[in-house]
């Protein structure tokens, strides 16, 4: 919420312990790592070119391992998104890909817009 706020130095340090954290390396938090992965890319304007497709091969791994975020509301940073002004293209995205973490769309969904990652995700 802090990126939707409006307050995104607090919130890239509180993502940042959340990705050095025991609970996002483990199997099982597929979630938790989509979901800060959404976060940095609908809010955090500061990313560079190679932190977004960093962020956007792990949303492909995960999802394309089965990771999924049932009922999340990424309502507010699709907001803040707009707010940011990005552009209507990366807002739908942002859009499409809500829904598939949230499993209401599938993955294969995504695979019309150019930032997303084609091929076989790494493991």
């Amino acid at each position: 919420m802090l990126y939707a706020r409006g307050e995104p130095k607090r919130a890239r340090a509180l993502v940042q312990r959340a990705r050095n954290s025991i609970e996002y390396a483990q199997e099982g938090h597929s979630g938790l790592r989509l979901e800060l992965a959404f976060y940095r890319l609908a809010n955090d304007n500061a990313l560079s070119g190679d932190e977004q497709r960093a962020c956007l091969e792990l949303v492909h791994l995960e999802l394309s391992q089965g990771g999924r975020s049932p009922g999340w509301d990424f309502g507010a940073n699709i907001a803040r998104a707009r707010e940011l002004k990005l552009s209507d293209e990366e807002v739908h995205f942002l859009v499409k890909l809500a829904s598939v973490i949230n499993d209401e769309s599938p993955m294969d969904t995504l695979t019309t817009f150019e930032q997303w990652p084609t091929g076989a995700p790494d493991a």
